[in-house]
């Protein structure tokens, strides 16, 4: 299966969830997205920032000094409350500079999605 069905997939099995980007965070690009509304370009983009600096930015580096005194460790996943929507953020365990980008509603069981997406992302088929 490719990503781009992967992605329509795990939208399908989430109707908590109303986008998913594929994203590689240490270019800025969105590079595959399934969403329930359409989203410009620049929304997309927007939401990559996020990613970005939640997961890499000047918070993030804190948070992973805080947890690891000796600079290893990387913040993996983030959370963001935005318009009354719940930004979730994964970074993947295989390819440290992929991320989901996701856009759900708060009532989203938030582990059971976190552990998906974490999954999805480590079996990505990029053929």
């Amino acid at each position: 299966m490719n990503i781009s069905r992967q992605l329509d997939t795990l939208l399908q099995d989430f109707p908590n969830c109303e986008t998913v980007a594929f994203a590689d965070i240490s270019t800025g690009l969105v590079l595959c997205s399934s969403t329930r509304k359409t989203m410009s370009r620049g929304q997309l983009d927007a939401l990559c920032a996020a990613a970005i600096e939640l997961l890499n930015g000047k918070q993030a580096s804190l948070a992973s000094a805080t947890l690891d005194p000796n600079g290893n460790a990387k913040v993996q996943e983030a959370l963001l409350m935005e318009d009354g929507l719940l930004n979730i953020f994964v970074r993947s365990s295989v390819v440290s500079t992929e991320a989901l980008c996701c856009i759900c509603v708060p009532e989203i069981e938030i582990d059971s999605f976190i552990d998906r997406a974490c999954s999805e992302l480590a079996n990505f088929d990029t053929d």
